[in-house]
């Protein structure tokens, strides 16, 4: 059942320092933390993954997502969570807890809450750390006073914690984890079929020892052992990961003709085959000659240069076979709703599209690129929207022609005689790119055009803002180890995308109070009081006063 973490208040830290470790103890990074993270986790909103009937309570909650991010910034193991737990004053106070003894949670424990968030999001579509991100975003941006009206966008590639198989490797490997399923007599009974791949104990050897030439044979062998497995045991293990696994792999791998089983080429192999059993969502892409098997994360942040310092608005884990575009397109209502006053988005050339120009103008965001990739554009004609939203004129330097809709275009009727006499030879008319002189656009055409445009109506301050959205990439590349997370599939590479954006954030709020000094209200009013009462105790509290009269705190 639930029950919410009442240990809210500081209780005994204080008093084991003085003097300048004092001092440092409430200037450290660990005050703020808990401060502005650990108290800001609304733990109601993790009642739904708990029993509303009378049983043994949760562990605090605040105190296992605070756990977690640390866990993420600092690419921790468990192990190493736990033994700073236990044994580090300084995370004691970022977790809120203010003695020595205590155990808020065990490791498993953590295992187990992480667990009660994905199922909740695999049964209702809910990510409860999205939305504690999102809440924790709103507040610190009203809070600090951050401009959200002009952000920027990027994404990053992140490698899932899995071996990279080859072709043939992969499918032994499935074949072997499906074998330790059997039964014993299913073992022995079908024995002979798994024989040549058991001698060699793993899928990694079996391939050592297989020639190259020998490879196209292999495959072709093994799809159709593929094929009786499925035939003897469909009914009876169907409903088995490593079932469903082979099953997968058979059907992306070989194909049928004439009753005879195939391998599918090297070239009609897709992307978002199954990569490896560990982790059965992730997808491969190739970028920039390197490959990627696993993921990516897109993230937007605020980016307006009058601000002290930015904050990530939103990040999004999806497929690494998806286009930037693709995913901006399922964000964009998402960060209006967190930021309504967004009005301009800094992007690269993988972010413009059809429809992203429209859903942007929808809601009056103006998209910026530093680059444009697709089709080229026409801006010998330029296309002009007027007073009305669907009222457009094709102008060019001589002529200014209102569009007439036509249901599906507009078109604008440019004078002929005009364009035969005009001195602007790259114009599409001049050169009777249109015989009928007849210049056919659509809104899509329009919004494209300014799309393009706008760069060079930006301040020069303004044209280059994007670039910086890489320290940021960098920022959560910093908390992989080798290039790959810790982790395997969707859900916990969500997780390690939230919470390290609320690592993220948090740094950035310390460093902007520890910068500005005068600025850390909180610590400054803390500490002042601090004093006020340490030498109001020291002046006014008489040495052999009664215990009970002299005060157990000093605010």
């Amino acid at each position: 059942m639930f029950k919410a973490n009442s240990q809210m208040e500081f209780d005994s830290w204080e008093s084991q320092f003085e003097g300048r470790k004092l001092e440092k103890y409430i200037s450290s990074w660990e005050y703020l933390f808990y401060k502005e993270i650990f108290n800001n986790i609304n733990e109601n909103d993790f009642m739904v993954i708990y029993s509303k009937e009378a049983s043994r309570p949760n562990s605090p909650i605040n105190s296992m997502v605070a756990a977690l991010i640390l866990l993420t910034a600092f690419e921790w193991t468990y192990e190493e969570l736990s033994d700073n737990i236990d044994f580090n004053v300084l995370t004691r106070l970022a977790l809120g807890l203010f003695d020595i003894q205590s155990t808020p949670f065990s490791i498993a424990t953590l295992f187990n809450f992480q667990n009660r968030v994905m199922d909740y999001q695999i049964n209702t579509g809910i990510d409860l750390f999205e939305n504690m991100f999102r809440k924790l975003t709103i507040s610190q941006l009203e809070k600090f006073k951050v401009k959200a009206n002009i952000q920027r966008t990027d994404s990053f590639m992140v490698s899932s914690n899995i071996r990279r198989y080859s072709r043939l490797q992969l499918l032994v490997e499935v074949v072997l984890r499906f074998h330790k399923i059997l039964k014993n007599k299913e073992k022995a009974s079908f024995g002979d079929k798994f024989e040549s791949y058991l001698k060699y104990r793993t899928s990694g050897h079996f391939v050592y020892n297989i020639k190259k030439e020998q490879v196209t044979h292999e495959i072709t062998k093994i799809g159709r052992l593929y094929k009786e497995i499925i035939e003897a045991y469909c009914e009876k293990y169907g409903e088995t990961v490593e079932y469903k696994n082979l099953k997968r792999v058979y059907d992306e791998h070989f194909k049928e003709e004439n009753d005879e089983i195939k391998p599918i080429d090297d070239q009609g192999l897709k992307s978002g085959n199954l990569q490896s059993p560990d982790d059965t969502s992730a997808t491969y892409r190739k970028k920039n000659d390197k490959k990627h098997y696993g993921r990516m994360i897109s993230l937007i942040e605020t980016a307006n240069p009058k601000n002290e310092f930015n904050l990530i608005t939103d990040v999004k884990t999806a497929a690494n076979n998806k286009s930037d575009s693709e995913i901006l397109n399922q964000r964009i209502e998402i960060v209006k709703s967190i930021t309504p006053e967004i009005n301009e988005l800094h992007a690269d050339a993988g972010y413009g599209s059809a429809p992203n120009d429209i859903l942007l103008d929808r809601h009056k965001i103006q998209m910026v690129q530093t680059a444009i990739k697709g089709r080229e554009c026409d801006r010998t004609i330029e296309i002009e929207r007027w007073a009305g939203r669907d009222v457009y004129h094709a102008v060019c330097p001589y002529q200014n022609i209102k569009g007439l809709s036509n249901g599906k275009k507009y078109i604008a009727s440019f004078d002929k005689e005009k364009c035969l006499k005009c001195d602007k030879k790259e114009c599409v008319m001049a050169r009777g790119k249109h015989p009928d002189y007849e210049y056919l656009f659509d809104k899509a055409d329009y919004l494209m055009q300014k799309r393009i445009k706008i760069i060079e109506k930006l301040p020069k301050k303004r044209k280059h803002i994007r670039a910086n959205v890489e320290a940021t990439v960098r920022e959560f590349c910093a908390m992989k180890t080798d290039g790959k997370l810790k982790v395997r599939g969707n859900f916990k590479t969500s997780i390690f995308a939230f919470l390290g954006a609320m690592a993220i954030n948090f740094g950035r709020i310390y460093r902007n109070l520890i910068e500005s000094g005068g600025k850390m209200d909180e610590f400054s009013t803390y500490i002042d009081k601090f004093m006020k009462n340490l030498f109001k105790f020291i002046f006014e509290t008489e040495l052999d006063a009664p215990e009970s009269e002299i005060p157990v705190k000093l605010w």
